[in-house]
């Protein structure tokens, strides 16, 4: 699922290559996923245990203005999910913030809230109305 800003107001965002004949739902919430994603918090953090099994991870990739980019790797365990962060930037500005993000999170996992994952996870399916 891809979400970019809308070419009409940068305020608001879009879903990119939505299906033809298909129609949000009310409060589908495009939006939140955006201020979910833009503004974690954590509620904890550790080492993590084990290397998660492959179809136990979930990834969201955020690309912010400027080459800044932060793969976010979600799992579920019990209860709680536990983010992995991984950021990149080309060059300038973009790179300084990767390079700090990566110093500052490379090998730890972060416990995030149940709201905000929900948020963050959801699938193109969750958005659609029933045709």
């Amino acid at each position: 699922m891809v979400i970019a800003r809308d070419a009409g107001d940068a305020t608001k965002y879009a879903l990119v290559g939505m299906p033809e004949g298909k129609k949000l739902k009310e409060g589908a919430g495009i939006d939140g996923i955006v201020r979910a994603a833009g503004n974690i918090e954590l509620e904890d953090v550790r080492k993590p245990k084990d290397a998660p099994a492959p179809g136990d991870v979930s990834v969201a990739k955020i690309e912010a203005d400027g080459g800044l980019a932060v793969t976010v790797r979600l799992r579920k365990e019990g209860a709680d999910t536990w983010v992995a962060l991984e950021a990149s930037g080309a060059d300038g500005d973009a790179k300084k913030a990767a390079e700090d993000i990566t110093t500052r999170t490379q090998g730890w996992e972060f416990k995030v809230p149940a709201h905000k994952a929900q948020s963050i996870l959801k699938r193109r399916a969750d958005l659609f109305e029933a045709s």
